[in-house]
């Protein structure tokens, strides 16, 4: 299981906002989300609200497969590209061992992935184990 959901504020610096920079980083980052063309199990979308424009991405496959490195690799942009920008995602991968959610931060052009206090562990927080002859 491969599990994703974050919000990113975009902004290219962390004082004031240079709007034909923002519409040129928007634009690129719109062409590179077209350019993923991901499925029905994932989502990307940049969507302007109340003048400051967010990156929504949202993702629930069974395995990571192409999408994580190319997730890592639009996030790494993002934070590369647009330095002012912040946000969090949730996400899981149990192919990392185990299923506990993990929270990637941005901020000031850095990714930081941190425990997740609130829906870890999965199992009792979440789920419930499973146990055979439960179905």
């Amino acid at each position: 299981m491969f599990e994703f959901h974050g919000w990113f504020a975009l902004r290219d610096s962390t004082s004031e906002i240079d709007d034909q920079k923002m519409w040129g980083i928007v634009a690129r980052l719109r062409e590179r989300i077209r350019r993923l063309g991901w499925e029905s199990s994932a989502s990307a979308e940049v969507r302007p609200m109340n003048g400051t424009y967010f990156l929504f991405v949202h993702g629930n496959l069974n395995r990571r497969g192409s999408y994580g490195p190319e997730l890592d690799d639009l996030l790494v942009s993002v934070a590369s590209e647009a330095p002012g920008s912040y946000g969090v995602m949730d996400w899981r991968d149990s192919e990392r061992g185990n299923d506990d959610f993990t929270i990637k931060v941005m901020a000031r052009g850095r990714l930081i992935d941190h425990p997740d206090p609130f829906l870890s562990p999965v199992i009792s927080t979440v789920e419930d184990a499973w146990e055979p002859g439960m179905e």
